[in-house]
């Protein structure tokens, strides 16, 4: 398989990204009232990325990264334009993650399968 390049891989990470969302939806509980069900979630590799960069707000820890900014971060690194902090913060993601990603055994899995089995 050939090199790809920052730009292609940000393309790639960008279409994972914009393909996956989370969704909640609620479903009657066991002893009245009802309980939020995850139906989706963030693409594995947005979850690392957001968990590098918390800080403790309102109470609990929250990731400081905002998802639209992380979109327009990765257009502008496909588009040739490797400059600012979202762009410094997605370089791991552009070497080290993607060659993880790559050696993984199940790569389509990394695209956000990974639900936990919910009880009904």
């Amino acid at each position: 398989m050939t090199e790809l390049t920052h730009g292609e891989i940000a393309a790639l990470l960008r279409e994972l990204l914009e393909s996956s969302f989370p969704e909640v939806c609620k479903v009657p509980g066991r002893e009245g009232g009802y309980i939020r069900v995850a139906i989706s979630v963030n693409t594995e590799w947005y979850r690392k990325f957001c968990s590098r960069y918390m800080s403790w707000r309102w109470g609990k820890w929250r990731t400081i990264i905002k998802r639209c900014d992380t979109i327009r971060a990765l257009q502008r690194i496909e588009a040739g334009d490797r400059s600012g902090e979202y762009a410094k913060r997605l370089e791991p993601f552009l070497t080290e993650e993607w060659k993880l990603y790559m050696s993984s055994p199940d790569v389509m899995s990394y695209a956000s399968d990974d639900l936990e089995e919910v009880p009904f």
